[in-house]
């Protein structure tokens, strides 16, 4: 496994146990990504209405609310699910 992958999995795995300091670093590391799926998610025309930081600080609130619920698998089912509630955020 990529070295950049399993640091993301400890990461998470850690954030899951309630470290904080993993949590930060573990959104600091997804954080342009799931910002650019919330940019595509909402569009332009939603975007001169609604700010898409708002968006993805609730995304990341929400994420850190159920990671009780999610199951480590692996990076893209992470991905996945960030996107997932990133997507209930903006409907």
């Amino acid at each position: 496994m990529d070295g950049d992958v399993t640091r993301s999995l400890d990461l998470l795995r850690r954030a899951q146990d309630g470290d904080g300091g993993a949590v930060d670093q573990l959104f600091g590391r997804y954080y342009e990504r799931v910002r650019r799926i919330v940019r595509m998610r909402i569009g332009a025309k939603l975007r001169r209405r609604v700010d898409s930081g708002d968006i993805l600080q609730e995304t990341f609130i929400a994420a850190v609310e159920s990671f009780d619920r999610f199951e480590v698998r692996d990076e893209a089912s992470f991905i996945s699910w960030l996107a997932r509630i990133a997507q209930r955020q903006v409907f």
